[in-house]
């Protein structure tokens, strides 16, 4: 039951998230001209979870994905993850909880 609440909540749209990280990574693979035992060999990710990643899994490993991305040059796209500089609400909110903090001052929070 508990299971069948997540797949309903709208605000947890993980699959779309981690179909569109396959994608690209998918795509970035293919740009390369690399096939999938290929990449398996370069980035010691096996073909299983590579197919897993471009298929989106959620269930695959950051650890995977960021040897995959590594191993193609593509691993600062991983800085990006969770940024706190393209993070609009988290800068919004920090901003207005912490008005006495001047944030030029806190080194965490480059606004």
């Amino acid at each position: 039951m508990q299971h069948q609440n997540r797949k309903e909540n709208k605000y947890i749209d993980i699959e779309h998230v981690t179909k569109r990280i396959g994608n690209n990574i998918g795509f970035a693979r293919e740009c390369r001209a690399l096939s999938v035992a290929k990449m398996a060999e370069i980035s010691g990710v096996s073909e299983r979870t590579i197919r897993r990643i471009e298929g989106g899994d959620p269930h695959v490993t950051t650890g995977s994905i960021a040897r995959v991305l590594k191993s193609i040059y593509l691993e600062k796209t991983m800085d990006y993850v969770a940024s706190h500089e393209l993070d609009d609400v988290g800068q919004f909110y920090y901003k207005r909880n912490n008005p006495e903090i001047p944030h030029e001052l806190d080194p965490r929070y480059d606004f």
